[in-house]
């Protein structure tokens, strides 16, 4: 509940819809009030106003007067909008001119124990490419980290920085699946430092398991942000759940 509590309610609505949008669910030119958005999520219309304003202002609903909001987005394919953005991630490694500047903070070869072979749903011993990365918001200073784990075959050599990204941006194309899952945990010193808050701060925590058509785990990736600051990509149901917890 505490956790809970730091995050505006009219923030989770709208990233609730934002990801309803963006995967299809709430359909191009779709029409939305406050008082049908306030009633799905049982808050008042003063909450249902302020989150719609929210999706106005990232342009992904526009208001006509005395109408209601509509949506403008597009649907493209929800498998293939998730692949694209976590590409996207990659590309934009160190290039300052874009609103967001992603870097590596450390990379480093694992072999899978049992705990880390069933999270990951690889075989005993897989050997694993564990990266860091961090992103930040330059206008609002915001940071993201991303753990990488990407399973790969013992001939696999690295020889810079460019083949890694080559190699995920390979295992991406085999991707059939994916499943996102969001769960609230504490920062521990490393995610603390990276993220610049305090040990034991409340963090949202998604990972997303790509599978092949085989059923296989080609990715998985973890995403940290500060839970008070930042809503990270959530499930409709997920944040059905959650809404529930709160008080008007």
């Amino acid at each position: 509940m505490a956790i809970l509590s730091a995050i505006k309610k009219e923030e989770l609505i709208a990233k609730d819809i934002q990801y309803q949008i963006e995967q299809g669910f709430i359909k191009y030119e779709q029409k939305l009030t406050e008082r049908t958005t306030a009633k799905n999520y049982s808050v008042s219309r003063g909450t249902a106003r302020m989150a719609l304003k929210r999706l106005e202002k990232q342009g992904l609903i526009s208001r006509k007067p005395a109408a209601g909001y509509f949506v403008n987005y597009r649907k493209h394919e929800p498998l293939l909008n998730l692949i694209n953005s976590f590409s996207n991630k990659l590309d934009y490694l160190n290039i300052s001119q874009h609103d967001t500047k992603y870097e590596i903070l450390r990379y480093k070869f694992i072999d899978t124990d049992k705990e880390l072979s069933e999270k990951l749903k690889v075989l005993l011993g897989t050997k694993i490419l564990l990266i860091t990365l961090r992103s930040v918001e330059k206008e609002s200073n915001g940071y993201v980290v991303y753990r990488i784990f990407l399973p790969i075959d013992n001939s696999f050599s690295m020889s810079s920085e460019e083949m890694i990204f080559n190699k995920i941006k390979e295992k991406l194309q085999t991707v059939q699946d994916a499943d996102v899952t969001l769960n609230f945990c504490f920062a521990d010193k490393l995610i603390a430092k990276a993220l610049h808050v305090k040990v034991q701060d409340p963090l949202l925590s998604v990972e997303t398991t790509f599978t092949t058509a085989s059923n296989q785990t080609c990715l998985f990736v973890e995403q940290y942000s500060d839970a008070q600051n930042t809503v990270s990509i959530m499930p409709s149901q997920i944040i059905s759940e959650k809404l529930g917890t709160f008080n008007e």
